[in-house]
């Protein structure tokens, strides 16, 4: 995959195009980079993949910060892909709430220029921004000692074993691990929640669940998160 790593010609501040689902986040990101108005600039905000692909190629932002996954049933790669082709000029920057390697691979494969998990503070946060729209890949310090250990062996990457699942089962994993109900996924996405079903039994095949608790404990530990 080809990667543009033009720096802006513009002087800052930079035009940022937020794409994140959750309102809070989204408003967070906003309150954050505003505080840097010498850097950034906040020229609009979207919640859904569709109104992303329009505000980026109307404004031409320099950056996008966008969550892979967003609640309108579009998957993460389908929408990097789409943007640099609608905003070539841009640098991409990924959230998402897992530190999964396999993950944070598609991302910048689909092309993305750096991968932020969401735990992370307001000052990694700075830091990823200033290093994708400076020209560079980020990723966090911990996912980029395990891709070098990785690239340093001998011996051939180990396998994810989330890395045969395809983009839409990883959606569905994703959102079963956040506590949401085949129905309310379903709802989410626009799809039957006899698909949902399917997709969940597939899932449970692939990763070697033999109950859908066990699957959904799994997609919790997959996004950290916990019962309290």
């Amino acid at each position: 995959m080809s990667r543009n790593f033009k720096l802006p010609t513009d002087a800052p501040p930079y035009r940022v195009l937020l794409v994140e689902d959750h309102v809070i986040v989204r408003e967070g990101l906003a309150a954050i980079l505003s505080a840097y108005p010498l850097e950034f600039s906040v020229c609009a905000q979207a919640a859904t993949s569709r109104a992303a692909r329009e505000l980026a190629a109307q404004r031409q932002p320099h950056l996008i910060i966008l969550d892979f996954f967003l609640g309108d049933g579009d998957d993460g790669t389908r929408l990097l892909t789409d943007l640099s082709q609608l905003c070539p000029t841009s640098r991409r920057l990924v959230l998402s709430l897992s530190n999964e390697d396999d993950l944070a691979e598609r991302a910048i494969r689909a092309g993305a220029h750096g991968y932020l998990v969401k735990s992370q503070g307001t000052e990694r946060l700075l830091i990823a921004c200033r290093a994708v729209i400076n020209g560079g890949l980020y990723l966090s310090p911990e996912l980029q000692a395990r891709l070098l250990d990785r690239i340093g062996s001998t011996l051939p990457p180990p396998a994810s074993r989330y890395s045969n699942l395809t983009d839409r089962e990883l959606q569905i994993f994703h959102l079963l691990g956040a506590n949401l109900s085949v129905e309310a996924i379903a709802g989410r996405l626009g799809i039957s929640a006899k698909t949902i079903a399917s997709h969940r039994e597939n899932l449970k095949n692939k990763l070697g669940h033999e109950t859908t608790t066990e699957l959904v404990e799994a997609a919790r530990n997959w996004l950290h998160v916990s019962d309290q």
